[in-house]
């Protein structure tokens, strides 16, 4: 019994020792900031017996407020926190919780405000407006308790204050923020006048000179200068280079501004768009990694801001499209001319619901009637270029900036158009689609650029320390997976180049961050979890990992999906019929090759996973090893994680294993 509650305890101080450590020594300087206001005014002459023990309360409160706003705003400075993250010494402090110190300090701020505030309200006013005594001790004339509440100084920045802190603290509660991100933001910006109305608040020096000024000095400056390099940074407009909206979420592929020089995977930016609104800046996680020229993200279609972003990119796509439609049939055909055309079917009709991502379901051959006639051509011919030469003159095109008039079909009506791909496939393109649009989309670029986005960042985030870790343990639900998408990224960046030394300089180039935080060696394996409610989070997430090299999702990462249906009813249902189905195509359609990630040894199941049994499996795989826990999603599941992280880490103590857990907190 006692050597296992030793091991519990050497577990728990592992994990939370310096979080502990670092809380015990900021709550003494806090007991020490209102200890000195005490002792000084009950040992000041006569104060005890005019006011009681309310003003030294009172002013004990007062420095608690003070000492807490300086960390409120030193905690928000990110660009200083990134910085100090690579400070080796700094390495036990727990700066990936400065969001949860930053809460915590508001909690004692408001606490000591209102202490402060009730103090003055029972006793100090009270006193001054009914004994002569106190009133002749700070030279007061005669005064009223309206006048001491509402019209002196004191008096009215106080009750200015109370308004404005109840204000921005009933606007910071997690519902709100999720909600209503964007009235969380305002609000937020209260601070300005509440510093103002803190530097006023002692201005009277009733019982002492004013003191605001020498703890809000410094914090508030250095906050000032984040601040204005956010605003020399949105300065930089960048455009959006291509776009893509897949089931819930939103896609962008950003220019990359010159004031990103380096970013380690899984740290996030701040986005804003101008003509949504020029003051919200939103954190979002880069899916980038930085030996990619630009930047990417993606947004879940969630709140105001989002749905207001996705509906200014969605014209621009619905162009973006028919540009591509007409670029794959211009680049089947020399000189790059514009063309519609009939193709006979193959002979062997493809079907739809194959494992084959080329094939292509073939509906009908494209109804001749639809192309005006055009003289010595022939419909039956495999393909018909239209030229502007073989047109009438009452056939005149539309003129487009900088190129010929292009060609308009004779009908309105629906036409289905094929094109051929490289490997000969015959696919059909959009219904609908006429020559003028697929001219329009020429556009399509401009229109997608000329939306403006600004770029703040890159800032830390606890996902980057995935590098001090032999083996890595992703969890994440939905779109919280964006930063271990980035992170996949750059260790099969990493595998690719340990497996071809002597090419590294010229395929592989390293940029001096990366090379700093990168391990010698790329992680021995990687398990990404990820929790997905339904079929929409499924398709942009098969798509995502398409993109990793089929030998590094084979040999060093594995990907386990579990379609959980939380939601209950239909939303079940349909998951499970989803499940099922990919069971049923991976055991007799794909070779036994899960369809999400494309190899054997991913999965996708459906329910939630069993994490003790996991965990312990994962210390199985590799005793004495460091495994680092890293979660993104909701408050529960990480706290469900770390209790099971906690519980199965004191049972392998012995062994050397050892785990770290981290939650993504922006």
């Amino acid at each position: 019994m006692l050597a296992q509650l030793r091991r519990r305890a050497q577990i728990y101080w592992r994990l939370e020792g310096p979080k502990f450590v670092c809380a015990a020594v900021w709550l003494a300087l806090v007991a020490w900031w209102f200890a000195t206001n005490w002792i000084r005014f009950t040992n000041m002459k006569g104060v005890v017996a005019l006011f009681g023990y309310w003003v030294p309360f009172a002013k004990g409160c007062a420095n608690v407020v003070m000492f807490t706003s300086m960390f409120l705003f030193l905690l928000v400075c990110r660009t200083t926190l990134t910085k100090l993250r690579s400070v080796r010494w700094l390495h036990w402090v727990p700066i990936n919780k400065h969001l949860v110190w930053h809460r915590w300090c508001a909690y004692i701020f408001l606490a000591a405000s209102a202490g402060h505030t009730i103090c003055h309200c029972l006793g100090t006013f009270p006193t001054l407006a009914n004994d002569p005594r106190a009133r002749a001790a700070l030279k007061l004339p005669p005064v009223s308790q309206v006048y001491l509440h509402f019209i002196s100084v004191p008096g009215w920045t106080g009750w200015a204050l109370v308004v404005l802190l109840a204000a921005l603290a009933g606007t910071s509660a997690v519902a709100v923020r999720r909600k209503r991100y964007e009235l969380f933001w305002y609000t937020h910006h209260l601070f300005v006048p509440i510093v103002a109305l803190l530097a006023l608040h002692g201005t009277a020096a009733l019982l002492g000179p004013p003191q605001a000024w020498k703890y809000l000095a410094v914090p508030v400056a250095l906050y000032a200068i984040e601040r204005m390099l956010r605003v020399h940074r949105a300065s930089w407009p960048v455009r959006i280079q291509a776009a893509a909206v897949q089931a819930d979420t939103l896609e962008l592929v950003l220019d990359r501004p010159p004031f990103v020089t380096h970013y380690v995977p899984g740290q996030y930016v701040f986005l804003q768009v101008p003509s949504i609104s020029p003051w919200q800046w939103h954190p979002i996680s880069l899916t980038s990694t930085d030996a990619d020229p630009f930047l990417t993200v993606r947004i879940k279609k969630l709140g105001d801001w989002s749905h207001a972003l996705t509906q200014l990119v969605e014209p621009a796509l619905v162009l973006e499209d028919a540009e591509a439609e007409a670029d794959k049939v211009d680049a089947k055909f020399n000189g790059g001319k514009s063309v519609v055309g009939t193709v006979q079917p193959p002979s062997r009709q493809t079907t739809a619901g194959t494992a084959d991502l080329d094939a292509t379901t073939l509906l009908a051959a494209p109804p001749a009637a639809h192309l005006r006639e055009v003289s010595g051509a022939s419909t039956a011919r495999s393909s018909l270029t239209v030229s502007d030469a073989s047109l009438p003159d009452s056939a005149a095109g539309i003129k487009t900036d900088g190129g010929p008039p292009v060609p308009v079909l004779a009908t309105p009506r629906p036409m289905s158009r094929y094109m051929i791909s490289a490997t000969g496939t015959v696919k059909p393109l959009a219904v609908g689609t006429t020559v003028d649009t697929a001219r329009r989309a020429q556009r399509a670029a401009l229109a997608l650029q000329s939306i403006d986005v600004r770029v703040d960042g890159v800032f830390g985030a606890p996902s980057q320390d995935f590098v001090d870790h032999d083996h890595i343990v992703f969890i994440a639900t939905g779109v919280g997976a964006t930063p271990f998408l980035a992170i996949l990224k750059d260790i099969e960046r990493q595998v690719l180049a340990a497996r071809a030394p002597a090419r590294r300089s010229v395929l592989f180039p390293t940029s001096p961050t990366t090379a700093a935080h990168a391990p010698t060696a790329p992680p021995r394996r990687v398990d990404f979890y990820w929790l997905n409610r339904d079929q929409a989070g499924f398709q942009w997430m098969a798509a995502a990992l398409g993109a990793v090299d089929r030998r590094v999702l084979r040999d060093v990462v594995r990907v386990h999906a579990f379609l959980t249906g939380a939601r209950g009813g239909q939303a079940t249902l349909s998951s499970f019929l989803l499940w099922w189905g990919l069971a049923l195509a991976k055991r007799r359609g794909a070779a036994g090759k899960c369809l999400l990630t494309g190899v054997r040894d991913s999965s996708v199941s459906w329910g939630r996973p069993h994490w003790p049994t996991i965990f312990r499996q994962t210390a199985a795989l590799f005793p004495g090893k460091k495994v680092g826990v890293f979660v993104c999603g909701p408050k529960q599941l990480a706290r469900e994680v770390y209790e099971v992280v906690r519980e199965v880490a004191a049972e392998v103590v012995d062994d050397g294993t050892v785990f770290a857990f981290a939650k993504e907190n922006f």
